[in-house]
Formats: C-alpha cells, structure tokens, sequence
C-alpha cells in the first residue's frame, strides 16, 4: 500500500515550535508598543522593525507548513 501520509520531519516540527515562538515575543512586545500613547522615534523604528519581522516569521512558518513530510 502506497499511501502518502502528511508527517512533518521532526527538524521542521522543532523549526515550527521555535518560530511561533519568536512570533510570539514580537506580538507580545507590538502590542507594549501599540498600547502607548506616545512612541519616541526609536520606539517607533523598533515597531516598524517588528512588523515586518513579524511578517517574514508568518511568511516561513507558512512556508514550512506547506512543505510535504519527509519520510
């Protein structure tokens, strides 16, 4: 039988886990950023930084998820 079974590779998995994460981290420290009134010109590059940092990790973990398992 010549079945294809969708199983992520164990590497992947741990790449998935530690990715969301991050991703995590950078929504946590986005939402600190976003809940103040005021940002200093510093503050506001660093969110600028983490949106799109926040982005590229959806993007990869989107990607990975895609991926066929490896078996």
């Amino acid at each position: 039988m010549n079945e294809s079974v969708n199983v992520k590779h164990p590497d992947v998995t741990a790449r998935l886990a530690s990715l969301a994460e991050k991703l995590q981290e950078y929504v946590s420290r986005l939402e600190a950023l976003q809940a103040r009134v005021h940002l200093s010109p510093e503050e506001e590059y660093e969110e600028a930084k983490l949106k799109k940092l926040k982005l590229a990790l959806k993007d990869e973990i989107e990607k990975l998820s895609r991926e066929p398992g490896r078996h």
